[in-house]
């Protein structure tokens, strides 16, 4: 069993701690020059991001024409080889269960896949 002193010791303590909390102004844990949140929206949406956000565009800029060159010479080198479209039309029509579908033309390719040739496969076959 704990003895009466202690208990009272160890309420009295809490008491100090929690209040001590309720003593403590924001101004003491922030201090005085902090930012508004005015302030840090701006500078992230208008400052210090739109730089970051501007050397972004570039280097993505810069790399896709990089990746362009690079695909265009793949293509050329792996040619894709015909795969004809075909087109077919739906006409309107109900469905077992009752519901009305509209006509539509939908395209599909030919094949199930796309194949391409070998460098130098097919010279002059165009």
């Amino acid at each position: 069993m704990i003895r009466q002193p202690l208990l009272v010791k160890l309420a009295l303590i809490s008491a100090v701690v929690v209040l001590q909390g309720c003593v403590t102004t924001s101004e003491d844990i922030f201090g005085d020059d902090m930012k508004s949140m005015k302030e840090v929206y701006q500078n992230k949406a208008y400052g210090d991001g739109l730089a970051i956000r501007h050397q972004i565009a570039r280097d993505i800029r810069d790399n896709s024409v990089h990746v362009n060159a690079k695909l265009h010479k793949h293509k050329k080198a792996f040619p894709k080889l015909p795969n004809p479209e075909l087109i077919m039309h739906v006409f309107p029509h109900i469905t077992r269960n009752g519901t009305a579908v509209p006509a539509y033309t939908t395209a599909f390719d030919l094949y199930e896949k796309n194949h391409y040739a070998l460098p130098g496969e097919i010279v002059g076959w165009e």
